[in-house]
């Protein structure tokens, strides 16, 4: 039976009396050392004061201090002292029937078949019925992408704008509502593109400096550093490696596009080769068009932070340096790769690194210089025998060929160029 609020009321006032009385005793009774013949001589007069109860009513209980509150306000240590002494006197099943009749009264009836379920059933039945209700937790939380997450997924399925729209506005009719708008995707796609992009008929670039810049930005921002970290504290200089290269490819599909071809001159200058062959011979080859291809590109591999002659800490490492997923396209042209436009172009690379600058990076509201190093790696043999001057035929770091690897005694009278050892070892010493 629950008790009203005047009940209760009575209740704290006659508590409250009840633990006064047994406090004073408790101290008489301490101070004639528990003598009960002392005790008695000592307090007869104490003894004979009559102990009056309090009488129920609003009027007659007096109740000083904090206002009670109900039971479903108080906290879970006061609900379990006030349970306390009805879990001392009556036993667990008399407590779970009358919790049981008292939501079937109240029409809480699924409430009480399921306190039956979990204390009549098999012991295990509360664990199942506990580890069934958090896994439904789990499985209506649903997950929203970000922008940048449905970006993400939306290149690696290669769907196109009308296949993401349709896949939203499917899930969206069936209440699951997880992709972005498009239009925020094409934001996030705009944030992805380096400024300074040039297109022109023949080609298209970027500059080195202006592409290093933003892919270096774009990897800090997946990182998730401490708020207290300072790198000058424990770093001096901070350095991103990246490899780069070129690469040409021919006998590509024409299209019935027009060229300007008096611009021919930019992309076919006269030159001949190491075989007597001169490229401007034939007039044809000159020409512009789109069946043949030439690319240059850079991957980043690692960054590291550490300190002048000493280990490196390596904060960010690309696991897949030779997927295309992190190659940068640097420039591309309607061109044929001859050994005069590698070399033209490499040397025109080449003068975009000498010229770059460390980039400065906001790390907790302090700039940190960021230094690029790029390594030419990516690279087959026909280039190499073109910025080397060499036939492939022959090592391009110590120009032996393969009759002359089988005398020793010729050995020490190759002399190693340094300066192309960047480019690997060769094949022919494999």
């Amino acid at each position: 039976m629950e008790t009203t609020g005047q009940d209760e009321h009575y209740e704290a006032v006659l508590n409250k009396k009840i633990l006064a009385y047994t406090t004073t005793l408790n101290r008489k009774w301490l101070a004639v050392n528990r003598t009960a013949s002392t005790f008695i001589s000592k307090y007869e007069g104490w003894l004979d004061t009559k102990f009056d109860l309090p009488k129920k009513g609003k009027k007659a209980v007096d109740l000083r201090g904090r206002p009670s509150k109900p039971f479903s306000d108080l906290s879970e240590r006061a609900k379990i002292r006030k349970v306390k002494p009805l879990v001392e006197t009556i036993s667990t099943d008399r407590l779970l029937w009358a919790t049981r009749v008292s939501l079937f009264k109240e029409g809480k009836h699924a409430a009480a078949d399921l306190l039956k379920q979990s204390t009549e059933y098999s012991p295990s039945r509360p664990a199942k019925i506990r580890t069934t209700f958090r896994e439904s937790l789990v499985k209506d939380k649903i997950i929203s992408y970000t922008v940048d997450e449905a970006l993400a997924h939306m290149v690696n399925c290669r769907m196109t704008k009308n296949v993401y729209h349709q896949t939203r506005l499917g899930l969206k009719e069936h209440g699951v509502n997880v992709y972005p708008s498009y239009d925020r995707i094409r934001e996030a796609k705009k944030l992805c593109y380096p400024e300074g992009i040039e297109i022109y008929e023949f080609g298209a670039s970027i500059p080195l400096q202006s592409l290093l810049d933003h892919t270096v930005r774009r990897v800090f921002q997946t990182f998730d550093l401490p708020e207290d970290f300072n790198f000058f504290e424990k770093y001096e200089n901070a350095e991103f490696i990246f490899k780069w290269g070129c690469d040409g490819s021919s006998g590509q599909t024409e299209y019935h596009q027009s060229f300007n071809q008096n611009t021919h001159f930019i992309l076919n200058e006269p030159q001949s080769n190491s075989d007597g062959d001169n490229d401007s011979d034939d007039c044809e080859q000159n020409r512009i068009t789109d069946a043949n291809v030439f690319l240059f590109s850079c991957v980043p591999l690692r960054l590291t932070f550490g300190i002048t002659d000493s280990t490196n800490d390596i904060i960010w490492k690309n696991l897949t340096p030779s997927s295309t997923r992190y190659c940068r396209p640097i420039k591309f042209l309607y061109k044929k790769e001859t050994k005069y436009n590698t070399c033209k172009e490499v040397e025109a690379i080449e003068d975009e690194i000498k010229s770059l600058v460390p980039i400065e990076i906001m790390i907790n509201n302090i700039s940190v210089p960021i230094h690029c190093k790029l390594v030419m790696t990516m690279v087959d043999g026909k280039v190499i025998n073109n910025l080397t001057d060499t036939s492939s035929q022959r090592c391009f770091i110590c120009k032996c060929g393969p009759k002359d690897m089988n005398d020793l005694k010729n050995i020490q009278q190759f002399k190693i160029n340094e300066n192309n050892l960047k480019y690997g070892l060769s094949t022919l010493h494999a």
